[in-house]
This record gives C-alpha cells, sequence and structure tokens, in this order.
C-alpha cells in the first residue's frame, strides 16, 4: 500500500481567511486616557509640546489658509513638502521644535482633515444650503499661548514589557500602561 505524500504547494489566503485566523487581539486599537496634573512632574513636558504643537497647527492652518485665497488646494504631502522646503526659514523653527518631525506630521494631517471636512461641508451647503443651520465657516486659529492636542501614534510611542509606555521623542516621557478594561496583555503586542 502507498502512502499518498501531502501536495507542499503554497496556499495563498484570501484576506477573509487570514482575518479569521488572526485573533481580536491583533486588530484592535488601544486607546488610553491618562490624566495628569500640574504638580506632576510628567505635566511640564506635555505642557511645553501642547503649545508647540498648538503653533505648528497655527502655521500650518495659515499656510493652508493663504493658498486656499489664492485658488490652490493643498494636500498633506504639499503642505508636508513646503514645511520641509523651508526648514532654515524662521517660521519654519516651529516645525523643528517638536524634535520629531513624525509628531509635527500629525498636526499637519490634523489640519488636512479639518480643511478638507470644511470643503466637503461648503459644498454640500451650496448644493443643498437648507440642510444647514449656516454657512459652514473655515477653520479659525488656535488662540495664541494656546495649547493643542499632540498625536503619538504606534510609531513614536514604545510599549515596554514591563508595562510601561514611553515616548522617546517627548523626552522620554514614560507612562504606565493599565490593562484594566482590556481583554488582552501586554505581552500579546510585543509578540
Amino acid at each position: 500500500m502507498v502512502k499518498k505524500q501531502k501536495s507542499k504547494k503554497k496556499v495563498i489566503k484570501t484576506f477573509k481567511e487570514v482575518r479569521a485566523e488572526k485573533t481580536e487581539v491583533q486588530y484592535e486599537y488601544l486607546v488610553e486616557k491618562h490624566i495628569i496634573k500640574s504638580n506632576d512632574a510628567r505635566y511640564a513636558i506635555l505642557d511645553k509640546y501642547a503649545h508647540l504643537s498648538n503653533n505648528v497647527y497655527n502655521q500650518a492652518l495659515y499656510r493652508f489658509r493663504q493658498a486656499f485665497f489664492k485658488g490652490k488646494w493643498l494636500s498633506y504631502e504639499k503642505l508636508d513638502k513646503s514645511f520641509k522646503q523651508s526648514f532654515n526659514q524662521k517660521d519654519c523653527m516651529l516645525y523643528r521644535s517638536m524634535k520629531s518631525v513624525h509628531l509635527a506630521q500629525q498636526i499637519l494631517k490634523l489640519v488636512n482633515q479639518n480643511m478638507t471636512s470644511w470643503n466637503k461641508a461648503r459644498k454640500a451647503y451650496l448644493k443643498a444650503p437648507q440642510k444647514f443651520t449656516g454657512k459652514p465657516k473655515i477653520p479659525k486659529y488656535k488662540p495664541k499661548g494656546g495649547k493643542n492636542i499632540v498625536i503619538v501614534d504606534n510609531q513614536t510611542a514604545k510599549l515596554r514589557a514591563n508595562g510601561i509606555v514611553e515616548i522617546p521623542v517627548i523626552d522620554s516621557l514614560k507612562l504606565s500602561y493599565t490593562q484594566r478594561n482590556y481583554k488582552f496583555t501586554v505581552e500579546s503586542f510585543l509578540k
């Protein structure tokens, strides 16, 4: 009796099959809110970056609005390129002050998203003004000296095995990672 050998063909799986094999852990996003009070040592670091983020936001919005008033539309790529081309100019010092270009790029994406949303609302208003309570207004600048969000994603933050989230580009800021309401463990993200 001859045994049949299993074929060693490379099996190409569909996306649904691959997705079914993966656990929920590998597709969930982790969002955790940390409240840091003003008497905490980390507050000064985060406050500094929130001010820098505000300045980058206003500078990017200024460039976007000026281009729009001239009849041009800036994509995120063009906006980022304009900052990189003027890297040594005084107005671009804000871009460099974030220490990580990646942090600044997240703010540029936010500006682009805000302007794109406004533009879609403006076009919808022109087609059907009765659906709106008023004409959509162009995004405004943040108050001078104010604060803006600092967007930290998985390329900027590092999840350590001891339950610490480290953000090296923000002066090696460390936050403890809680597992209270989550179905997964730190080790599952490190594999």
